[in-house]
This record gives C-alpha cells, structure tokens and sequence, in this order.
C-alpha cells in the first residue's frame, strides 16, 4: 500500500466521498482529514487542532491539499502551517476543475459498491457504525487501499451505549456473581450487532471497527480486530499507524514505565528484548516512576514504544455541590466529582527548592446541573447543558476555589471517582487526558494495567498514539507477563503490531471465551528494528526537532517545564554508550 500525493481537509461528507470516489485506486490509501472546528478559540483549542492537522499533512508528503467545504477562516489559518504545499478549495464537485489537480477515475468508485454482508468475507473487513458521515468515506479509502469491503453496522444509541458502559464498569468492579452476569450481558449485546456468520470466518484478514465505544474486538473472533472511534481526529488517527512504520515517523526508544506495584512484570523481558534489537531505553522503574516521570516521558519524549506496567483504576476525589451565575446571571446548580492530581515539575524535581513550581491539574466529572442527572441526555438537552457547562467553566477559572465569587455548598469525600481511570505511579495517580502523545512522533502504547480500555483507548489513541492496546477488564499477573513478552518477541522480529497482538494472546482468548486485550489503531503498523550506527544520531535528532517545536508554543509555565524536560533527556543522551538512556 502507498499514500496518494495528495491529501483532502474535509468539511463536509457528500462532497468528500463524491471527489474521493473518483480519485481512489486499488492499493493506495486517500488521506481524508476532518476540518478542525472553530471551537474554544479563546483556549487554544482551535489553534492545537490547526497544528495537529498540519503535522499529519507535511508527514504525509503530498504535493497538493483539497480544501472541501472548509470554512475560509479554517483554511487561512491551516494555509499558514504548510505554505510549500499547493492549496485548492472546492464547495462542490467540479469533474473540469477536479481534474487539473489530479488524474480522476473514468468511473465513480463509491461507498455503495464496497459494501459487503459479512457472509463468507475472508478478506479483510472496515465496519463502520451509523449514518453517513466523513468516518464512511475514510472506510472506503482504507477498503480500496487494502482489497476489503465495508460493513455497515446500525447506529448504537447514547442509552446503549451507557448502559454497556455500566456492564463493563459491573464486568471489572461487582461481585463474583454480579461479574459473570455482566460478562455474559456484554458479550450478548455485541454479538448480537453483528452478523453471526462473521464469527465462522477464520482469516489473518483483520476486521477494523470505527465504534463511538462498542468494544466489538471483545468476541473470541477466529480473526484479527481493531478499533477507532469516529470522532473528530479519525482521518489523522488511521494515517498516524501509517506514518509509524516510516523512518520519518520513527525514533527508536523504547519508554518502560513500571513502579514495582503488581508483583511479577514483564519489565525485565521487554528490557532485554528491545535491548537486543536495538532500541535505547528510557527506564523509570520503582521509586523512579512517578507522575511527572509518566506524564512527561509519554507526551513529551520522541519514541517509537511506551509501555506501561501498574494498576489501573478509578482513583479518589471530592463530591462538590456548587451554585454559579450563566452567562445571562442567572444563577444554577451543579454537582460534580474533582480529581486532584499533584506533582512537581521536571525543574522541581531534578532541583528541589522552596520556590520550586509544581503542576496542579483538575478533572471534572459531572454528575447533575439543576437536579438533572448527566446522565439524562434529553433532560441535558432541554436546559442546554453544554451552554452551562462553559459557564460554569469560565467561572471557575475566572474565580479562584476560596473566593467570595465561588459558593461551595457541598464538599465531601468521593471514593473511586466512576468515569475516569488513573494510572498508578510511585507517589500518586497519572491521569492521562486529550493531550498530545509521544512529541507528534506516533508511538504505539501498550498499556499492560487492568481495564486499561474503557476511557485511556480514547484518551490516548485519539491523543497522537499510532497504537494503542489496554485490557478489555482485570487480567492476571501471569496473563499480563506473557503477552507482554510475546508481544515484545513479535514486534521485534518484524510482524505487524495487530498480527503480533493477535496470536499473542489467542490462547487466553480461547480459553477464556473473550479476548483479554483489545486495539485501537492501523492493524499494520510495523516497526523495524532500529540499525545501530544511526541510531544515537536519530534519537538526538528527534529530541532536538521536539525542542524546536515546544519553543514555538505559546509563553506558559508549561512550555518551560517541557523545554526543561527534553533538554534534560539530551543531555543524558549525550553520555550514553549503552542500550540505556
């Protein structure tokens, strides 16, 4: 497979699958990435995701980008992130125009005739959930690029999928009896989406689902699965396992991150086999990995690997009942859990001092506005509850926690905070969140900590990972040690990253009626092993392009922490001659 030379900036899906239909050819994938949405200017969220799209687009090295439907404010402002690169916008199907810019096809090669039922399919499968929208046409892209077919599953409703949600948190958290019963109900619920011939199909063709949160790879399948999510940075996702597997997306570290918390690890084996192959490693095991080690290592240093080995768990927080003025001054109510995570920043911690700074990071987990549950999507909808959430937001970093401003009613202790997971560290929880992973540098993530699926996939794998696996629920220390290894053994002796996951675990899966670990991610993204005589100039090339790219972030504390960090991890690079860094 090959990328096309050009590479289309969607806003809307009619007009991208109508030009992608006549532009797609048998083995070559057509990059398709959503239109960034003006959304949260004022915070910076627009502008992380006008940079997230131009880092994908100059990686991929086209020649030329299609601008469909973008508002013109959206594509100015991505016109200025890659300026060699020939722009042209198109607000509807123009065949004459079209086709100076590119060779099109004599005849449409659309969604319609890629659809298969599933029945006897042994090539390989993209299922794809719901109505029509751009994660249909990406489908398509990836099924003509691969010789597959297109899966058309029915839409899971919002009740759905909370109430699956709700087994999988009973699967991982009841009793004994309680666990067995929503084990059963979740496997029910998903294979009964899916034709059940699908299930007699044994092939080394893997089926990728595009799933808002349906764990489909869950089924003992006789074949290979993956997953994405259709959210806003698809397009960007699938082309991120793509890259990886190219020297230009590659810098070969290996990140081993374990605080000595669950007995027997996999620690030693994956140090030993990456070791081999050639990898540098960059190690924080015991006392050495805590939360600003995890936090820093896995957003900010450059790597090919990051593989996490602890527990993972909903963490401790507070029950907060606070009344806040909206926008109009009207005054409202909302209750909420606050995750409180504490640690010191790269300087602090290489150099304690009394005026050394520390970071402090909030989540929010709501649980009503106005006596309305957050989990009540219609009653949500009727009191706006996204309009008031911002203002609620706004008003809180307006007004420091203490202020007359802010009217704390409730203020209690909440044990094991539903709806987010903490890795543990040596001093504390790392929260992962919707931050950039791996330096824009697309690691694959291994995350061998128990249910380390149900909110990290999409917090990672939406984050920069070219991959991301995490257990579907809890797993046995000797079920965790084994994979892990063979999973190392395989990458490194050149299989594919979902291949090697598949037959990693196959026995577990067989044993245990479903499948342990699950993937988010380009099932082919494959890694050669590292050639040793360029690898030490390669990694402190990669350290230097992540030091050039937080300069250009704007003037924070946290772009100094960064800067301090990387620059910090340089200059261990420089004293190395070994496999470790």
């Amino acid at each position: 497979m090959t990328f096309s030379n050009l590479a289309i900036i969607a806003g809307d899906a009619e007009l991208a699958e109508h030009v992608c239909s006549r532009l797609r050819k048998p083995g070559v994938y057509l990059s398709v990435i959503e239109a960034p949405a003006m959304w949260k200017v004022e915070y910076g969220f627009f502008e992380n995701a006008c940079i997230r799209v131009s880092n994908a687009v100059r990686a991929l090295e086209v020649q030329k980008v299609l601008f469909l439907k973008v508002p013109p404010e959206v594509a100015n402002k991505l016109r200025t992130f890659f300026t060699e690169i020939e722009c042209i916008a198109f607000e509807h199907f123009d065949a004459q125009a079209l086709s100076v810019h590119a060779r099109l096809n004599d005849q449409a090669l659309g969604f319609e005739a890629l659809l298969v039922s599933g029945t006897g399919c042994e090539a390989e499968i993209f299922a794809v959930e719901g109505s029509f929208n751009i994660s249909h046409v990406i489908a398509a892209n990836l099924a003509i690029a691969h010789g597959g077919g297109i899966l058309q599953l029915s839409e899971v409703s919002e009740s759905e999928l909370d109430m699956l949600k709700e087994e999988l948190w009973i699967w991982s958290n009841g009793t004994a009896e309680e666990k067995r019963a929503a084990k059963d109900a979740s496997l029910a619920f998903v294979e009964a989406r899916l034709p059940k011939a699908l299930f007699e199909i044994k092939s080394d063709k893997p089926i990728s689902f595009i799933t808002r949160g349906v764990p489909y790879g869950l089924l003992p399948f006789d074949r290979p699965t993956t997953h994405y999510f259709p959210f806003s940075s698809l397009g960007i996702n699938v082309c991120s396992g793509m890259l990886k597997s190219l020297s230009r997306a590659r810098c070969p570290v290996v990140i081993l991150i374990d605080p000595n918390k669950v007995g027997q690890s996999e620690f030693e084996v994956l140090r030993k086999t990456f070791g081999a192959a050639g990898y540098y490693l960059r190690l924080a095991y015991g006392d050495l990995a805590t939360v600003t080690q995890a936090r820093y290592l896995a957003q900010c240093l450059p790597s090919d690997f990051i593989f996490f080995s602890t527990h993972c768990g909903e963490v401790d927080g507070r029950r907060m009942t606070e009344r806040f003025p909206d926008r109009r001054g009207v005054y409202h109510e909302i209750c909420y859990d606050r995750i409180l995570s504490i640690s010191p920043t790269p300087e602090f911690a290489a150099n304690p001092s009394p005026d050394g700074l520390i970071e402090v990071m909030f989540l929010y987990v709501p649980i009503s506005i106005d006596g309305i549950s957050w989990g009540d999507r219609p009653g949500k909808e009727k009191v706006k509850a996204g309009e008031l959430m911002e203002d609620f937001l706004l008003h809180a970093r307006t007004h420091k926690e203490g202020s007359e401003a802010r009217e704390v009613l409730a203020n209690v202790e909440s044990r094991n905070v539903k709806g987010f997971e903490g890795l543990q560290m040596a001093d504390g929880h790392y929260l992962p969140v919707h931050e950039d992973i791996g330096a824009c540098h697309y690691p694959v993530v291994f995350n061998n900590a128990c249910c380390s699926w149900r909110t990290l996939a999409k917090n990672f794998g939406c984050s920069g990972a070219a991959v991301y696996i995490g257990t579907a629920t809890d797993v046995f220390n000797l079920v965790a040690t084994t994979v892990a290894s063979a999973f190392a053994k395989a990458v490194t002796s050149g299989k594919c990253v979902g291949l090697a996951l598949f037959r990693s675990q196959k026995d577990f899966t067989n044993q245990f009626g479903y499948t342990p670990y699950l993937m988010h991610g380009y099932f082919y993204t494959k890694l050669n092993n590292p050639n040793p005589q360029l690898r030490h100039n390669r990694v402190r090339e990669r350290c230097l392009s992540a030091i050039e790219a937080a300069l250009r972030l704007p003037e924070s504390e946290r772009k100094h922490s960064i800067i301090t960090f990387l620059k910090q991890e340089l200059e261990g690079l420089s004293n190395v001659s070994t496999h470790s860094i």
